[in-house]
């Protein structure tokens, strides 16, 4: 069984070893339709303000500590094509 690069253990590992790095690209927002807070990338918002450094933290925070957790379960996962991944994953089988 072949299985392609994108899948493999060693490129699902690398890719999340500085994906958490990525948060700061990140910010916190009020979802216009929901009122929910969310996160969203800062390049595709029209941002006046840099978001404040506390909140970026807490996000690679938060960040590093569910890849703590959950890393191994993730790459396992990730290994195999899935018809809903999200929820999928953190629904069924974190949850």
């Amino acid at each position: 069984l072949q299985i392609p690069f994108s899948r493999s253990e060693i490129h699902l590992t690398d890719s999340l070893e500085n994906i958490c790095e990525k948060s700061s690209e990140w910010t916190a927002v009020v979802h216009a339709t929901t009122g929910k807070g969310v996160y969203a990338r800062r390049a595709s918002l029209n941002l006046k303000q840099v978001p404040d450094r506390p909140t970026i933290h807490q996000l690679a925070e938060a960040c590093s500590d569910f890849l703590d957790t959950y890393e191994d379960e993730l790459v396992s996962f990730a290994r195999h094509e899935h018809k809903e991944p999200v929820r999928e994953f953190c629904h069924e089988r974190i949850s």
